[in-house]
């Protein structure tokens, strides 16, 4: 993706997607993408883009973008269209996950029920990000569950992420001979619904845990 190129520029403009102009100019999103990549179509789509999008033919042939962006009277107005579809995205995960989280909770309460280690159930560890599990839960014997809950509408075998917190608390769990578990909710909301649940050890054996990173920036003063 070339950012100077004047297409790509008057697209971002206007708000609209390559599949929008695409539909605009009756052309394909191939022939909006490979545009916007510097490949110039025949004229006679660069006249058909042109005349739709507002773009002197001269200026769009040239790529010159000064020429094109000087037809507007005033500046560009911020839209923040992706992260209005971000937010968007993000509560509906939440919500998913705090339905998932809430659902295997009834379910660890049903596995306990008669049992005095009912009231000791905890699924308010959520709340604190540096634990790297949701919920605190137990076996018939006493012994503590560390439960990861991961929530999905698609199959079990979607993948899902971890944060390095529940990274560092499944492998400490691993190594100190602890209970740690991924519950993974699958199919949520549908007549598939139900529970996977992956041990540790069956985590770093059977599933490729891959690192992402992103870069902290901080003053030097």
């Amino acid at each position: 993706m070339d950012i100077f190129n004047v297409l790509y520029q008057v697209r971002l403009r206007l708000g609209l997607s390559q599949n929008q102009v695409a539909i605009k100019t009756g052309l394909t999103p191939n022939d909006i993408s490979r545009f916007e990549k510097g490949r110039l179509p025949s004229l006679g789509k660069c006249i058909r883009i042109s005349e739709t999008m507002g773009i002197d033919i001269d200026a769009l042939v040239r790529n010159d973008l000064q020429a094109t962006m000087s037809v507007y009277s005033k500046p560009a107005k911020s839209l923040h269209k992706f992260s209005k579809k971000m937010d968007i995205v993000n509560a509906r995960m939440n919500d998913l996950g705090r339905k998932g989280e809430d659902y295997v909770y009834a379910y660890e309460l049903d596995s306990l029920k008669g049992t005095d280690l009912v009231n000791s159930l905890n699924p308010n560890i959520a709340d604190d990000p540096n634990a790297g599990f949701d919920i605190l839960s137990f076996f018939p014997d006493g012994a503590p569950k560390y439960i990861e809950v991961k929530t999905t509408t698609g199959k079990a075998e979607t993948f899902f992420e971890m944060t390095a917190s529940e990274v560092r608390k499944m492998t400490q769990s691993l190594k100190n001979g602890e209970n740690y578990f991924i519950y993974r909710v699958h199919h949520y909301g549908g007549k598939k619904q139900g529970i996977k649940i992956i041990t540790a050890s069956e985590l770093l054996k059977d599933y490729k845990i891959i690192e992402k990173s992103y870069y902290e920036v901080r003053s030097k003063k």
